[in-house]
């Protein structure tokens, strides 16, 4: 999907009542389209009340929830429920690009349970046209009905055709096809923490490097290497918020044995040093409990 095809909701968003959304089964609070700055930071605590769908279309960045970190990038989605403290942010020196929408009414509690089950919080390394077509038309839906007076109850249809969509994509995950892009990334998935040779995978898909390097570029927005630079950090993200380990262990941990190229690129990706990082997710820690 190219920029043309949401350039007429970028940076326009609505917002209602809860009271009036909550009339519907379905109901989008407040949704839209939205270029982020390089330094976007959102963080909330437990107390936050909507099931929230965030895609990315553009750009890099960083989710943090449930104990878990996430490292995002173009087409990725992540899902944010009631009660759960949170943060996300812009990386990679970036300026993501999010449609967004915060649902709520009476079904909501239900599907977004089976997400849970099935795919966690974020859903990544998947082709996700359909669904962002899905939220850019409900966009452009309401737009349409703020000037023309629309049904409210066929929005309320299209939010759980959205949602459904969304849940059969996460449910067929371990579906997908086999092809290069999805073996290359499931291996980099697993092996991120030895010294991957990009050469050498692409020969052992029959394929060569600078095509792999498309297919990575296509899907993902990012060259293989800097896809393995974004696992090694998220590892070393949860290592320095759950283990006691030195920076030093931690860079060897990840597969970078350089202890001062690590510093040097946690800080760049990051924005803080390591230490920096580990003080301030234990400081969220003890806020939440």
């Amino acid at each position: 999907m190219g920029k043309e095809k949401w350039e007429p909701v970028l940076n326009w968003y609505f917002e209602e009542e809860k009271e009036n959304a909550e009339k519907f089964l379905f109901s989008a609070v407040r949704a839209g389209c939205t270029c982020c700055n390089e330094d976007f930071y959102v963080q909330r605590e437990k107390e936050y009340t909507y099931y929230t769908v965030h895609i990315l279309l553009d750009g890099y960045g960083f989710f943090r929830i449930a104990g878990r970190e996430y490292f995002l990038k173009k087409g990725d989605i992540f899902l944010i429920t009631p009660g759960q403290a949170h943060m996300y942010c812009s990386r990679l020196e970036s300026k993501p690009v999010l449609l967004w929408a915060e649902l709520c009414g009476g079904s909501c509690r239900e599907i977004f349970s089976r997400f849970s089950a099935v795919g966690g919080y974020a859903l990544q390394n998947m082709g996700t046209e359909k669904i962002r077509d899905k939220l850019l038309c409900l966009l452009l839906n309401r737009k349409n009905r703020e000037e023309n007076k629309g049904n409210r109850y066929e929005e309320s249809a299209e939010i759980y055709d959205f949602l459904m969509c969304l849940l059969e994509m996460a449910e067929n995950i371990k579906k997908r096809p086999s092809d290069a892009f999805v073996q290359a990334a499931e291996y980099i998935d697993r092996n991120f923490t030895e010294n991957i040779s990009i050469q050498k995978l692409a020969e052992s898909l029959h394929i060569s490097q600078g095509y792999l390097n498309r297919l990575f570029r296509n899907g993902m927005g990012v060259s293989p290497v800097k896809y393995i630079t974004m696992k090694r950090m998220e590892y070393a993200c949860y290592l320095l918020c759950t283990t006691e380990l030195s920076c030093e262990k931690i860079s060897e941990a990840v597969g970078m044995y350089d202890n001062a190229y690590f510093y040097r690129i946690f800080r760049r990706v990051m924005r803080m040093t390591p230490v920096q990082y580990r003080k301030q997710g234990r400081e969220e820690d003890e806020e939440i409990s």
